[in-house]
């Protein structure tokens, strides 16, 4: 069919009306569309016809009257102008235009969730690349040594050498690799390194662990089985249930002399020398107020 002019365009209309009885009392009345437009409707109270606004108003599906409908039976008549939503319960795919059926108009469940999707495409790519993943393994396997946790380490069928020429720093060279590094004590808490981890020789079988050392004045609170280097007696010393004592190291000297026995020549604690042991001090000695030295039967000491 030819137009003049522009074609006009199609839209959906379906008539339909509502009726309501008055009361007299009532301002509102639900419609049977959802209707937000005033224009959209042309209502007629006792066959006269409304103004829209200054007689009614229309939002959401419900109709306000300014003033409430004389009582009557259907006699508030409601017309709908404007297009209705037609719903159609049986549609075929092919009456639906691509990309046009949106998620929220498809029921729950009807799609699997995103991660079972998520799940089997991942499964499908995994499938594909296992070649690929099989053929990595080894480097995957050699990779693993060289992951260091907590300052500690294993190297696997590679020899290695350890330089104890300095308390604070522990070098070991990998011959495998020629790599090195440093594990600090100062990077430590204190009270971390077990004796366990004292307990270290060189390469060859041979060496020594280096105790920690301090002057008299730096002894530290006591406590049973500690032992340490006395710089200010040049005498290795340990910690027994009340004192700090010499522990060995006999006599000493300048370059490797052992000439002299040395002893503090002042008591500034508390002392008991227990029955059956004799005790023996170049003096003169010096016992500090309120310091005593208690001498059990069957012990004795000597002052030189």
């Amino acid at each position: 069919m030819a137009y003049l002019g522009n074609e006009p365009g199609l839209t959906n209309f379906v008539l339909g009306l509502d009726r309501f009885n008055g009361t007299g009392a009532c301002t509102q009345f639900t419609l049977t569309r959802t209707i937000d437009d005033a224009n959209a409707l042309e209502v007629l109270v006792n066959s006269i016809q409304q103004d829209p606004i200054s007689s009614y108003s229309v939002s959401g599906g419900l109709v306000t009257f300014t003033e409430a409908p004389s009582s009557g039976s259907n006699n508030i008549v409601v017309i709908y102008r404007s297009t209705a939503t037609i719903t159609f319960t049986n549609v075929t795919t092919a009456q639906i235009a691509d990309g046009a059926v949106t998620s929220s108009k498809l029921a729950s469940g009807v799609l699997p969730s995103t991660v079972a999707v998520f799940n089997t495409a991942n499964a499908a790519f995994l499938q594909a690349n296992s070649s690929s993943i099989a053929a990595n393994t080894p480097s995957h396997v050699a990779n693993s040594a060289a992951i260091y946790a907590n300052g500690a380490f294993t190297a696997a069928n590679a020899a290695s050498a350890v330089d104890t020429t300095q308390n604070n720093s522990i070098t070991v060279a990998l011959n495998t690799s020629n790599a090195a590094f440093t594990t600090a004590n100062n990077a430590n808490a204190n009270g971390s390194i077990t004796a366990a981890k004292l307990d270290i020789k060189s390469a060859n079988g041979v060496g020594a662990v280096i105790l920690p050392a301090g002057t008299t004045a730096q002894r530290p609170s006591g406590t049973s089985g500690s032992i340490r280097y006395n710089s200010s007696t040049g005498q290795f010393e340990g910690y027994t249930t009340s004192a700090w004592g010499s522990i060995g190291g006999g006599a000493t000297g300048g370059g490797n002399d052992t000439v002299f026995f040395l002893n503090s020549n002042t008591v500034t604690a508390n002392y008991t020398i227990t029955s059956g042991y004799n005790a023996l001090s170049a003096g003169p000695i010096t016992i500090n107020a309120n310091v005593t030295v208690n001498i059990s039967n069957g012990a004795n000491w000597v002052v030189v």
